[in-house]
C-alpha cells in the first residue's frame, strides 16, 4: 500500500467513513523499483490465525510454535525454533537453546506487532465457529 499510494502521490486518509483508519503496514519501495539501494527492513512478521508466528530481523529468523494448529495445542508451553539464516539458510540447527535473550527479543517484538494488528489467537476463534467433525 505505501508503494502505491508513493506511486500515485496519495497521501493516505486520516478519515474513512467517520473513522480514523489503521496506517498501513510497510513502506515504500519505489527507490528500489527506481534501481536506488534501501536499508533493509527492521524486522518482516507472519502469523497464521494469530497461533504461528515468524519473524525475520537481519539473519534472524525465529519460529514460535510452528507446525500445524492441532497438533501444536495437544502439547503443552510453546515450542520455538530460531535460524541464523545466513550460516544456516537450510534450517537444520534450532538455536533457540543457545541464544535464550534474542528469543525473548523477538518473542516480545513479535507479540507488540500482533497487538498492535488486532491478530486474533486460533483457539478464540475455534470457540466462535468450532470445527466440523467430517
Amino acid at each position: 500500500m505505501p508503494t502505491l499510494l508513493d506511486i500515485t502521490n496519495t497521501e493516505f486518509p486520516s478519515q474513512f467513513h467517520g473513522s480514523t483508519p489503521r496506517k498501513p503496514d510497510g513502506r515504500s519501495i519505489v527507490a528500489s523499483l527506481k534501481g536506488q539501494s534501501m536499508p533493509p527492513p527492521e524486522a518482516i512478521y507472519f502469523n497464521d490465525k494469530g497461533q504461528q508466528s515468524v519473524i525475520y530481523q537481519g539473519r534472524w529468523k525465529l519460529l514460535i510454535e510452528a507446525g500445524w494448529y492441532l497438533q501444536t495445542k495437544a502439547k503443552p508451553g510453546i515450542t520455538y525454533e530460531l535460524y541464523d539464516i545466513k550460516k544456516d539458510p537450510g534450517e537444520t540447527h534450532n538455536l533457540a537453546k543457545d541464544k535464550p535473550d534474542l528469543v525473548k527479543k523477538l518473542t516480545a517484538m513479535c507479540e507488540k506487532w500482533k497487538a498492535e494488528n488486532k491478530i486474533v489467537d486460533y483457539a478464540e476463534i475455534i470457540k466462535i465457529k468450532p470445527q466440523d467433525p467430517y
